[in-house]
């Protein structure tokens, strides 16, 4: 019978102990040629249980996080990661031969809540990050539901850890890693009794990993082209709200529209160029949303009054990811409307936005539809995804309140 490689490799003595070897022989030599580029810094290592199953729990804010993560605690730990991660030829590879386990954002994915369970029965350490996803803007994201019943069903000691200027060294949005340093500090292991609540248990995790990007430890971070991937999350300029309009060069960012132009720094700041004016990143993405808010979440209003179309894309592809591999639904241009998404194309398409239960990023082009019809992405490589998502879970919201029902939307900050 064939394996099922989409999976990851399978849980068992022989992979642990490979794993662990693997670890104890090269960790060394990995730290210190990671530090040519990012310096961790810990705190609270000692706290950290040197055998035995352990559940670690961290904020997300850099690409790298899982590595910084292993080499702070000390240990090899089994990670849950998106199955996008599987279909990439050399980071696929790498992740089947570290054991990392692909599961979906945000579905109740048994098959490797089951592998995560088998790695923690054999006594490995198994990292989580609570967010489900990173933020664009370094602000802490919603616990994702079901973290709490996850740790009730390991019943291992549960070491919650937060990372400082990991934002700065690896934003979401950014084209390029940065130089810098990361500063990880460790809580002391605690277990949770079976008798207290997966929400009372999921708040205490809230707490204990929650980061103020505003008022935290800092280190001093190094990088060229510093503005390349700003316009991912800036999709309207924070000065006139032209759509789409900032041209990124280097170190800086010019709006075709009104000429502002900013020079992005190191610490995610802003620095106009006229007034020498500067703020954080924060700030432009809040006038950006707040803006959004006046207008009602729509691009054209002549067009939503007449159509109902709160926002089209460019020419997209759509895809079904429900099963093993990716199935093409179609071609053409995906539009929001007051009832929900459509594909205007090559194939008829819709989903109601009372079936959509969450619209997330996966990577950096494909924006992922949780529903109750199956799990479906749209490849959007030639405009901001971070766009759609903030659009999409807004109306949803909407459409929440106007049903009078709660719905598990994830904010994105801001």
């Amino acid at each position: 019978m064939k394996k099922d490689r989409s999976l990851g490799i399978e849980p068992n003595r022989f992979h642990f102990f490979r794993l662990t070897v693997i670890y104890r022989l090269f960790s060394r030599m990995v730290r210190r040629l990671f530090s040519i580029f990012i310096r961790i810094e810990v705190e609270g290592r000692e706290f950290v249980p040197r055998r035995g199953p352990v559940l670690v729990l961290a904020n997300h804010v850099g690409f790298l996080d899982p590595m910084v993560v292993s080499l702070a605690l000390g240990r090899q730990v089994q990670f849950l990661a998106t199955p996008t991660v599987f279909r990439k030829p050399v980071l696929g590879l790498v992740a089947r031969f570290f054991g990392v386990i692909p599961k979906k954002k945000f579905h109740p994915d048994l098959p490797a809540i089951y592998r995560l369970l088998e790695w923690a029965d054999m006594g490995s350490a198994v990292g989580i990050f609570p967010e489900g996803q990173r933020s664009w803007d370094a602000r802490n994201l919603e616990i994702v539901p079901g973290i709490g019943k996850l740790v009730r069903l390991l019943k291992a000691p549960v070491v919650t850890m937060r990372m400082y200027n990991a934002d700065r060294i690896s934003p979401r949005w950014a084209k390029k890693q940065r130089r810098g340093h990361v500063l990880v500090h460790i809580d002391k292991p605690v277990r949770f009794d079976r008798t207290v609540s997966p929400k009372l248990i999921e708040e205490e995790i809230r707490q204990r990993i929650w980061v103020d990007p505003m008022d935290c430890p800092r280190a001093p971070v190094y990088g060229k082209d510093l503005a390349l991937g700003i316009g991912n999350v800036l999709f309207l300029c924070p000065e006139c709200y032209a759509a789409e309009s900032l041209v990124e060069r280097r170190d800086h960012v010019t709006c075709r529209e009104c000429r502002t132009s900013w020079i992005v720094g190191a610490d995610n700041s802003l620095r106009r160029v006229d007034t020498r004016r500067k703020y954080p990143l924060i700030n432009a993405v809040d006038r950006i949303r707040d803006f959004l808010d006046r207008k009602g979440w729509v691009v054209d209003e002549e067009r939503y009054r007449a159509e109902g179309v709160a926002l089209e894309s460019r020419l997209m592809r759509l895809l079904d990811i429900s099963g093993k591999r990716p199935k093409e639904i179609g071609r053409g241009r995906l539009q929001l409307t007051r009832h929900g998404l459509r594909l205007d194309g090559n194939a008829r398409w819709f989903l109601s936005l009372r079936d959509i239960l969450v619209a997330t990023v996966d990577i950096a082009t494909d924006l992922q539809f949780r529903s109750r019809k199956g799990l479906f992405a749209a490849v959007l490589d030639k405009e901001s995804v971070v766009k759609w998502e903030w659009f999409v879970n807004h109306w949803l919201s909407v459409a929440a309140g106007r049903d009078g029902t709660s719905r598990g939307t994830t904010t994105t900050g801001g």
